[in-house]
């Protein structure tokens, strides 16, 4: 019998903005070896996690259409800049998020 499994697509946009990012490529390549190697990031199902945050490649589409959401959702109210900021980063991380 087969297990089947569906991944959010929210997910695989997280794993797919790690293609071609040599940064990502390079902690998951140490972190498959060493769980330990990379301080502060670990990798749990493939994702990358910055402290526990998950870790954002060089997708810049995906990382527009986060704030997009974190500013624009019901929750976001369009509270601007730093309150969408601070939002983000309880669960994402990536490369000068607070620019």
């Amino acid at each position: 019998m087969a297990l089947t499994t569906s991944i959010p697509l929210w997910i695989q946009d997280v794993l797919k903005s790690y293609e071609g990012d040599a940064k990502c490529i390079e902690i998951e390549q140490q972190l498959r070896v060493n769980a330990q190697s990379v301080p502060h990031y670990s990798l749990h199902n493939g994702i990358i996690r910055h402290k526990n945050r998950i870790y954002i490649g060089e997708h810049t589409q995906l990382r527009h259409q986060l704030i997009t959401s974190f500013h624009d959702s019901a929750l976001g109210g369009h509270s601007g800049e730093r309150a969408t900021y601070h939002r983000l980063k309880l669960l994402f991380h990536w490369s000068k998020l607070k620019q």
